[in-house]
């Protein structure tokens, strides 16, 4: 009679090892998988923000030969400097921005595209990283309650600038 409960008290043992074993591995494997990400990065639209970059404005500024990219706007904008025909630099640098980026994502319910949100923030040395210190432009269509898509791309047009980091967010 000992034997047999003694056996009984061994599968019982084993089987609480085991549920216990169950429960430790599914809390493992969910805790290292831990969420998604929400928007997911996309090497696509960081090379389009790339390639936006040196596409050539129609401002002209004063002291510099030509007319910049819309890379080289950012500094005139953050200065608050005019273009040579009297047009705001960050205006010329909204415009074109939403231009390109109307025609490249083309917004619509029937469309792949549902909407977009661009912002371009500055941020300085003494900036923490991924605060930014100014929001320079912000650009919105469409209508987007979740994002799936981003790129994201940092630069410095000069030392006065400072870093700006421009962010692309689409939902489809």
């Amino acid at each position: 009679m000992r034997e047999k409960r003694a056996q009984e008290e061994i599968v019982g043992f084993v089987a609480v090892v085991v549920l216990v074993s169950v429960i430790a591995l599914i809390f493992v494997s969910l805790s290292l998988r831990g969420p998604g990400p929400a928007v997911q990065d996309d090497e696509s639209m960081r090379e389009a923000l790339e390639s936006a970059l040196q596409y050539t404005s129609s401002c002209s500024i004063p002291g510099i030969f030509g007319q910049v990219s819309l890379g080289e706007l950012f500094t005139p904008c953050v200065e608050q400097k005019s273009c040579e025909d009297g047009r705001a630099s960050c205006d010329v640098l909204n415009e074109t921005l939403g231009e390109l980026l109307s025609i490249g994502l083309r917004v619509g319910p029937e469309r792949p595209v549902k909407g977009y949100e661009f912002i371009a923030a500055r941020m300085t040395n003494s900036s923490i990283r991924d605060i930014p210190e100014q929001t320079i432009l912000k650009l919105r269509e469409g209508n987007c309650t979740s994002y799936s898509r981003q790129g994201t791309n940092e630069f410095r047009p000069s030392r006065q600038a400072g870093i700006i980091r421009l962010e692309l967010k689409v939902c489809s």
